[in-house]
């Protein structure tokens, strides 16, 4: 089965249902949309500020453990590659 793409105006315009009173049951059967990917949408406009189309901005700690998670990923892949020469 395919995965179906929402865009952004789509999402909002339910997020402004949502915040008008109306449920995300309801939200779901009339869009035929699961309430749990409804409910998803409404937390990530939360998080985005109000704005699905920006990424949110990393800390400097989750840019340190990203980094880091990239150097152990590089080394594990030098590591098995070195371990079968």
């Amino acid at each position: 089965m395919e995965k179906k793409k929402y865009d952004n105006d789509f999402k909002v315009m339910l997020i402004d249902l949502l915040e008008s009173g109306r449920t995300a049951k309801e939200l779901s059967d009339e869009y035929n949309i699961n309430s749990g990917i409804i409910r998803r949408w409404k937390r990530g406009f939360k998080a985005k500020s109000g704005d699905f189309s920006k990424k949110r901005e990393l800390s400097a700690e989750e840019l340190e453990l990203k980094a880091l998670k990239k150097e152990i990923c590089c080394n594990h892949r030098l590591k098995t590659y070195l371990s079968n020469s």
